[in-house]
């Protein structure tokens, strides 16, 4: 059993270590009709990110996700650019 114990005392300090390692990230500015804030919550622990344009420094979970984010954001834009354009009815 003191295997155990050992195990998820490593465990934990490796989630602790993770929520501690600090990174930089910026978000870009926000659309005037956009949260000036971007929300982020993991695990019970919330997060409110500017989205000033200037670099930030968030714990390494909320870096990830944000990154995330924002590769999918990238994605939704190409996609719609490269829809076929429609021209609406009666015109």
């Amino acid at each position: 059993m003191a295997t155990k114990t050992t195990e998820t005392k490593e465990v934990k300090e490796e989630v602790k270590n993770e929520w501690e390692d600090m990174r930089t990230i910026s978000l870009p500015r926000g659309g005037a009709h956009e949260p000036k804030n971007l929300y982020v919550s993991i695990n019970g622990r919330s997060f409110s990110v500017p989205r000033n344009g200037k670099p930030q420094e968030v714990p390494y979970p909320v870096y990830e996700r944000l990154q995330i984010m924002m590769q999918h954001e990238a994605l939704v834009e190409d996609y719609i650019e490269q829809m076929p354009r429609q021209e609406a009815p009666g015109k």
